[in-house]
């Protein structure tokens, strides 16, 4: 069976797994009073993180959710209001930001394009109601994948600076955002106040993500980690497979991203029911329209994976291929075969 559901599935390799025995520990609870704990291979990874996204300070978390979360907590107060879109991960998926059950940080939402990148004009109309933060996401997970050019962040940035409010970017697959725009992460991080990645999808990592900002921001993230159980205690065991995963991260997505057109490449040539749009296929992740079957994705999904391959659920009309390092060659060529095989039929 290829499995092409998510590359949250990656398991961690043998060079990651020995980085753990070897790790050394320390009580990562105890912290200074810049948020700095006592873990010394987390504060390896977390100066690692900082140096990438060049970025003053760093802290590490067990999820990108939680790390989106203390992101929103950091810049805004439950009534506070927070620029965001909806197709965005934070929003769709992540949800307890914006809950009133929970946090109860108010979402005003601007328009996109197709790439889930901001309109200007409409996140301008929403900087006026006075939002505390700009929530983005490159690359875009449902969106399939997709980037904001650097272009646009430039145009982001300064019109956030007109307004006086940061920008937090979700950015949990910005190193395969960062291969395919041919620049490192800190070029695209250059453009926002926060950034959050992911090193446990397609980097491999077994657990975690990290934020980066400045000084005031980590500190102020970490003393809201302490309230929300988000500090752990002898984490290197933790970091120490992600310091692994960084120094890869560049190959690994670049591969990646490769992969994922090849098998767009083969789907679009084939024909038949099943659609790409090539102009979306940018990372790792291929979004494939179904409305050519005249059957929902959930059914489609149930019949490919009859064939031997399994794809991620997006929402009725569309699914997802998602390439990652754990996907040989040889899935590759097959799992385009079967894909494209069943578009035809």
């Amino acid at each position: 069976m290829i499995d092409l559901r998510s590359d949250t599935l990656t398991k961690p390799t043998p060079a990651m797994l020995q980085s753990i025995l070897s790790s050394e520990v320390g009580d990562d609870g105890r912290r200074d009073a810049s948020g700095r704990g006592e873990d010394p291979t987390v504060n390896r990874l977390i100066d690692l993180a900082a140096k990438l996204t060049g970025k003053e300070s760093a802290t590490f978390v067990s999820t990108g959710t939680m790390g989106n979360l203390l992101a929103m907590l950091s810049y805004c107060r439950r009534g506070e209001k927070a620029a965001i879109a909806e197709c965005l991960h934070i929003y769709r998926t992540e949800k307890a930001a914006f809950s009133p059950e929970y946090c109860g940080i108010e979402p005003v939402f601007y328009k996109t394009d197709k790439f889930g990148a901001p309109i200007l004009e409409s996140l301008e109309e929403v900087l006026k109601q006075q939002v505390k933060v700009i929530s983005i996401e490159s690359s875009n997970n449902f969106c399939g994948g997709t980037l904001i050019p650097l272009e646009r962040m430039a145009e982001i940035r300064a019109l956030a600076d007109s307004y006086g409010v940061p920008v937090h970017l979700d950015g949990a697959r910005v190193f395969n955002a960062a291969s395919a725009l041919g620049v490192g992460v800190d070029k695209i991080a250059s453009y926002v106040d926060s950034v959050m990645f992911c090193i446990s999808k397609g980097l491999g990592a077994p657990v975690g993500s990290l934020i980066c900002g400045d000084a005031a921001f980590i500190k102020r993230a970490t003393g809201f980690a302490k309230v929300y159980g988000a500090v752990m205690r002898q984490a290197g065991v933790l970091a120490a497979p992600g310091i692994v995963a960084l120094g890869e991260a560049y190959d690994v997505t670049k591969r990646d991203n490769a992969n994922a057109r090849l098998i767009a490449g083969q789907l679009a040539a084939a024909g038949g029911k099943l659609e790409v749009d090539p102009e979306t296929v940018q990372t790792n992740i291929v979004k494939v329209f179904v409305r050519g079957t005249g059957k929902p994705a959930s059914e489609v999904l149930g019949e490919l994976e009859k064939l031997g391959l399994k794809a991620g659920s997006v929402d009725a009309e569309a699914f997802r291929l998602v390439l990652h390092r754990d996907v040989t060659d040889e899935d590759v060529r097959e799992g385009g075969r079967i894909i494209s095989e069943y578009s035809t039929k």
